[in-house]
């Protein structure tokens, strides 16, 4: 047995604002975001409306070679921003894909995403109170739509009530021979997904 203390309500956490009103709670990494913005001089940038404008550009060119490490590090900073932001999980895990030979046209693509973050910094998860407290689950799949190595992507989001609780966006891994084939992949991967929900919540 130990003592411990009580430190009252959340209210950050690893990078993570915790903001409480009577009737919902805000998760946000809006001070995370403005240090990863400052640590890669973006801070006064102009920002963009989009993350990204045209995602056919995001393949291996033949352009010069970037700053290896900065690349990993603007990608390894994003990957933690998508705990609040999934509308940034599509991206990253597309620009994540050229780790190994990054290059300028990949650099402009994370730095338009930086720039895409700055000016939505107050965005994040937000739960509220009433509604339907009940599990729902969307799922969705592209065919062939990696340019790459024709693999298709896989996405699906649980909500539980109001609250988005569970995300993904990644390629297969095997390419799919029909649209068909590709969104029962989708669908098998989901159905796991949602099992294992309602037995954590069961437990809960």
């Amino acid at each position: 047995m130990f003592e411990i203390k009580d430190l009252g309500n959340l209210h950050y956490f690893l990078g993570i604002k915790v903001i409480h009103t009577p009737s919902r709670l805000l998760l946000a990494q809006c001070h995370y975001a403005l240090n990863m913005l400052f640590k890669f001089e973006m801070i006064a940038c102009k920002f963009v409306a989009t993350p990204l404008d045209h995602i056919e550009k995001l393949q291996n060119d033949s352009s010069p070679a970037c700053d290896h490490l900065q690349f990993r590090q603007i990608i390894g900073s994003l990957i933690y921003l998508t705990i609040t932001r999934p509308d940034l999980s599509y991206l990253v895990r597309l620009l994540s894909q050229f780790m190994q030979k990054p290059t300028a046209t990949h650099m402009n693509c994370a730095r338009h995403i930086l720039r895409y973050v700055c000016g939505t910094l107050d965005c994040g998860l937000l739960y509220k109170k009433g509604g339907v407290f009940q599990l729902q689950g969307y799922t969705d799949a592209d065919w062939a739509g990696d340019a790459i190595d024709r693999r298709s992507t896989s996405g699906f989001m649980f909500h539980l009530g109001s609250a988005t609780i569970s995300w993904s966006s990644k390629n297969q891994p095997t390419v799919s021979l029909s649209s068909t084939e590709a969104e029962y992949r989708v669908a098998a991967v989901a159905t796991c997904e949602a099992i294992w929900l309602k037995l954590l919540l069961k437990d809960m």
